[in-house]
């Protein structure tokens, strides 16, 4: 299962097919929300619940939703008739249109749809999951995917993102998640591949355990300048 980065926003009108009800969601994410009116309200793994309040897919992605954006925030989408579905999105009890809101909630929701609907054993790669999403959310959208990846669920994520970085390393750290069940591939210009792990801690470490310092260019693009304001 794969998702692109350029993957479609959630529209407000999506085409309905009653006999395609399969899990097949597209590298744009095209079919995600025909998938999702089909077994919006079937219960989930067992082990891919998170909100005990109800086990259904609807619930379980609402639940991600407030968490990862912080809003009250809840996604519906409703049949209007025999082959078109309405989307929308309820924040504090106001109703909105898809494209009245950040595109960020459309790709976030995407994503977890596409990963709560997933068994053990799958394979999902996601291409920049992190586009237009709050730096905070960006870091609670690493600890959705390790509670993901903690079930059996291989993920392969394409990012440039240092918040979800960390918040994985932390997840280790707090035991959520096995440091081998983690694995790092960077790729640098020109063109060269450095492969890290985590250890225990959360730490970098080389495919020998050794403690490793991460790759120049991503962690430090700012820090320096940051040291240098603070007088370090």
């Amino acid at each position: 299962m794969v998702l692109n980065a350029n993957r479609q926003p959630i529209p407000t009108y999506t085409n309905f097919n009653p006999a395609y009800n399969i899990r097949e969601f597209g590298i744009y994410g095209e079919w995600i929300i025909n998938y999702y009116e089909h077994n919006k309200r079937n219960e989930i793994a067992n082990y891919l619940i998170k909100d005990l309040s109800s086990y259904t897919l609807e619930s379980q992605v609402n639940y991600w939703l407030k968490y990862i954006t912080n809003y009250n925030i809840n996604f519906y989408s409703e049949k209007i008739n025999f082959s078109q579905i309405q989307n929308y999105f309820v924040i504090d009890n106001v109703n909105y249109l898809p494209q009245n809101i950040g595109t960020g909630f459309s790709y976030l929701l995407s994503i977890l749809i596409l990963c709560l609907s997933a068994k053990k054993g799958n394979i999902i790669i996601i291409e920049n999951p992190e586009i237009h999403l709050h730096p905070k959310s960006q870091a609670k959208l690493g600890e959705f995917f390790a509670f993901i990846a903690s079930k059996g669920i291989q993920l392969v994520i394409e990012t440039h993102n240092d918040h979800i970085l960390n918040k994985v390393a932390y997840e280790i750290y707090k035991n959520n998640l096995s440091k081998d069940d983690v694995v790092i591939h960077y790729f640098s210009v020109p063109y060269k591949k450095t492969t890290l792990y985590f250890n225990e801690r959360g730490s970098f470490v080389d495919e020998k355990g050794q403690e490793k310092q991460f790759p120049e260019g991503f962690f430090d693009a700012t820090l320096k300048e940051i040291f240098e304001i603070n007088g370090y």
